[in-house]
């Protein structure tokens, strides 16, 4: 006993449809997580780009140390912190939490 081509089109049309219906739920539940992701991956490339523009200077070691902790800051605190404080005091507040040794 064979299948007819009209019941072979109509299961795999069965099959898109739950496969397209599968990814779109999946997309739409996952939507709001990867839209956050890219929110911090675009302010993470800001600050560089702010940091780097101020300071003259490739995103050093210590630099990129504080990027996650500046990403916790409000907008508004955050552009007032990159665009008031100095390489230092940037590093002493978000950074490293101890002074060097001199």
């Amino acid at each position: 006993m064979g299948f007819s081509m009209e019941y072979m089109r109509e299961k795999e049309e069965l099959f898109k449809q739950g496969f397209i219906e599968g990814f779109t739920k999946s997309f739409y539940e996952n939507f709001e997580q990867n839209s956050q992701l890219i929110i911090q991956l675009e302010r993470a490339k800001m600050i560089k780009s702010i940091l780097g523009f101020r300071f003259g200077t490739m995103i050093d070691a210590e630099f990129s140390s504080i990027i996650v902790a500046l990403l916790q800051l409000p907008h508004e605190e955050l552009t007032r912190v990159l665009l008031t404080l100095s390489r230092e005091e940037l590093l002493q507040r978000f950074g490293r939490s101890e002074k060097p040794l001199s």
